[in-house]
């Protein structure tokens, strides 16, 4: 199900239309993969704000198991990964070190971890005088590249496990979730699964609690 679709946006610059376009795409590939599915939840564009600090999902999917981040990068210059983790992009052959999309991503899933967590009681209220949480559940991340990007690791290092090409993003947020026991399961290895309920409540905390930017400028 899609929760929140992508808006639209008046652009100020060329990389901010190559950034917004590869979130269309991502977006598009989402709607086409889990419009139908019950038990999985999608939001597009997604902006939290804790404490003064704003953090931008691209996309976000609820499933039963927990949350994926999905970070959709808008690379179509060669980049290589050197040896201590370093990204490089590579125009007219001349290197330019870039912030690690992994690294940026891995720290918007930790702030939604902390952010969740710190509006528990918000988004489930108490039963019986019992507050339900959030321990134990997933949070996995998929950094998304344009399936024309050209991206390799030095020497004989793996690529960062995170990194998919765009257009195996569904095939992946499904592995994922498979990985997890699928859809149905109720539990795995010990790790209970989120009832619908629970599920529709996280839905309606972060669409309420959702801040895009005024005027849909990007």
């Amino acid at each position: 199900m899609i929760v929140k679709e992508l808006g639209a946006c008046q652009f100020q610059n060329t990389h901010m239309h190559a950034a917004h376009s590869a979130e269309e795409r991502i977006a598009t590939t989402l709607r086409h993969a889990f419009e139908d599915a019950g038990n999985v939840f999608v939001f597009n564009d997604l902006r939290l704000d804790c404490g003064g600090e704003a953090v931008e999902i691209d996309h976000l999917v609820l499933h039963r198991f927990g949350f994926i981040v999905i970070d959709s990068r808008s690379i179509h210059d060669s980049v290589e990964i050197d040896a201590v983790g370093q990204w490089n992009c590579f125009c007219d052959g001349a290197p330019r070190g870039i912030s690690s999309p992994v690294g940026l991503g891995r720290a918007r899933l930790d702030f939604l971890r902390k952010y969740l967590s710190h509006h528990t009681l918000s988004i489930f209220g108490r039963l019986f005088g019992l507050q339900a949480d959030l321990a134990g559940r997933a949070y996995d991340l998929i950094v998304a590249v344009p399936d024309e990007g050209r991206v390799k690791s030095y020497g004989d290092a793996a690529l960062p496990a995170e990194l998919c090409m765009a257009g195996q993003v569904a095939e992946r947020v499904r592995a994922i979730i498979d990985g997890y026991g699928g859809l149905r399961s109720v539990s795995y290895e010990g790790q209970p699964a989120f009832w619908v309920k629970d599920m529709e409540s996280i839905c309606r905390f972060l669409a309420d609690h959702d801040q895009p930017f005024r005027m849909g400028v990007c």
